[in-house]
């Protein structure tokens, strides 16, 4: 698939906490330069806060 992805922006952040780590889910909108819809993209992670704060898991 060619695109051309150009990112819009992030709504509907939400976070909670997971034990010791935080699971985020929010979706990124981009728009797309060749047929100039918005694609929505959501996302899932879970971040564990070491050193500095990292994903461990995603989908």
């Amino acid at each position: 698939m060619n695109t051309s992805l150009k990112f819009a922006e992030l709504t509907t952040p939400a976070c909670r906490r997971k034990g010791k780590a935080i699971q985020a889910m929010f979706v990124v909108k981009y728009l797309d330069g060749i047929t100039k819809t918005t694609q929505n993209f959501q996302y899932n992670m879970e971040l564990q806060k070491g050193e500095n704060w990292k994903i461990v898991d995603a989908n």
